[in-house]
């Protein structure tokens, strides 16, 4: 039997033989301690026995909490008092998730209420997907909550998948909408991209073992190294425009946002160094440390080299952790019309997609530059000045025909 009690405050959860029948006028799931009642209530036509209600004792959770029918008396239920919308629950007194849930189910907290206690309070969400799913799966418990806190059941289940997609994405029970085009990327409960799951899943497992987490870091360095490893993950993938745009919206500086290297004066003059001062090179968003420029070049390697699902990996942990915010701002930079680029690849020239080398293309031509200094005993910089020469050649040879693939 699945067992719920580290998601909704039932009380410890011991097992006990009972019998079940269905209520007629609720529709709910009633726990009979003896056969003899659980008949009584049939015969005097109040409850009824369907196909779930089995004609033996079953396993219930059990305690001084489990609820009891009265077949001659009907309780009256108390209307529900409308919840005060000139204040806010008292966010404080709710330590454990368990009591947050219940207290949604119960009518007390809102979704809102539920995303802002799990910022504030945990900085995780109050449930996981597979606690959400075990409650909506299972009939039992459903019915069995909706009698001890008096709620409808139908109404308390459409709650419970309204939170799972707030919290997750998903489709949520409204109205058919309009299908999406083919290559529309799916939304999530935000309203943005909600990436590859495959990649967010790897993404999310990488920064936790790195450590790159709000609760070791806090919350504002937590921020800050998911920025870099972001700017990473682009410039990895040769998003190099997006990359500063980024950083542009990051920084505040609009002006950041073009190529530098239209202005930029020759590497090797003494104006350089000045000039790489005040340009989008100095930013501390390209100036990431080894682990979380190893989570933004992994994240763009777990995607192939997409920039867009790259990036939103990062945002997906991002809004895993309730720094929605961030996350919303990191995803803008990438619009739909320019997550075409990979597609257009066989039909634009390659001038025209890369503005600069990723980390795979510097590893590779790093194999040719330590190979071409090892055969020449020459020093690092001669060998790459050597193969920029023989580049150079090849380059000549391809545009008069002459190198066959």
């Amino acid at each position: 039997m699945i067992k719920l009690g580290g998601l909704i405050d039932l009380k410890p959860l011991q097992e006990e033989k009972a019998f079940t029948a269905t209520s007629k006028e609720t529709g709910n799931v009633s726990v009979f301690k003896t056969k003899a009642a659980r008949d009584a209530a049939i015969k005097a036509g109040s409850h009824e026995k369907r196909k779930t209600d089995k004609d033996t004792a079953v396993d219930v959770p059990g305690g001084e909490d489990k609820p009891k029918v009265n077949i001659f008396n009907k309780d009256k239920k108390e209307p529900k008092k409308a919840k005060s919308s000139s204040s806010e629950p008292d966010y404080d007194k709710y330590t454990s998730k368990a009591q947050t849930v219940t207290d949604f189910i119960k009518g007390d907290l809102s979704t809102d209420d539920i995303q802002k206690i799990a910022d504030k309070n945990f900085n995780s969400q109050v449930a996981t997907p597979k606690e959400l799913d075990d409650f909506l799966n299972n009939k039992f418990i459903q019915g069995m909550m909706a009698d001890k806190y008096g709620v409808d059941k139908d109404e308390m289940v459409s709650k419970v998948k309204d939170l799972k997609t707030a919290l997750f994405g998903g489709d949520k029970e409204e109205p058919a909408k309009e299908e999406p085009k083919q290559d529309e990327p799916a939304k999530d409960s935000t309203g943005d991209r909600a990436g590859n799951s495959v990649v967010n899943k790897k993404v999310r497992a990488k920064a936790k073992k790195l450590g790159i987490t709000p609760q070791k870091l806090g919350k504002e360095e937590y921020q800050k190294k998911m920025s870099q490893a972001a700017v990473a993950a682009l410039t990895d993938s040769n998003f190099h425009s997006e990359a500063r745009a980024l950083i542009a919206k990051l920084e505040g500086k609009p002006e950041w946002a073009e190529d530098p290297r239209k202005s930029a004066p020759d590497i090797s003059s003494p104006e350089y160094d000045e000039w790489r001062k005040s340009s989008v090179y100095s930013s501390e968003y390209y100036d990431a440390d080894d682990d979380t420029e190893d989570l933004g070049v992994s994240a763009s390697q777990e995607a192939r080299w997409d920039g867009r699902d790259a990036l939103d990996s990062i945002a997906f942990d991002l809004k895993m952790n309730g720094f929605k915010n961030l996350a919303s701002t990191l995803q803008s930079v990438v619009q739909e019309n320019k997550s075409t680029r990979l597609k257009l690849g066989k039909l634009l020239p390659e001038e025209v997609l890369n503005e600069g080398p990723s980390t795979e293309e510097k590893r590779i031509a790093m194999l040719a530059v330590r190979k071409q200094a090892k055969f020449r005993s020459v020093s690092l910089e001669q060998a790459i000045q050597d193969q920029i020469n023989a580049l150079e050649d090849l380059m000549r040879d391809a545009k008069r025909g002459k190198l066959k693939w």
